[in-house]
């Protein structure tokens, strides 16, 4: 993840908060949203991409986290 950052991100991010969840916004090198969750134990998952700031935010208002055990079928 690390190089991902250093080679298709500008750098700059916002940190976000909805649902529970953290979530960082890297800013990309053609001008779109990276939409990354922030974990304690897991570190740095990546979850999408938006165009715009405004995408990404509905974007992370409609995840929710599980908060039940799931079985995998």
């Amino acid at each position: 993840m690390d190089k991902f950052i250093k080679t298709q991100t500008t750098g700059d991010y916002t940190s976000e908060f909805a649902n529970g969840i953290s979530y960082r916004f890297y800013t990309m090198n053609d001008g779109w949203i990276a939409v990354v969750e922030m974990h304690q134990y897991q570190g740095m998952i990546p979850i999408t991409q938006a165009k715009d700031r405004e995408h990404a935010l509905s974007y992370i208002a409609m995840v929710e986290p599980v908060t039940v055990p799931v079985q995998v079928i």
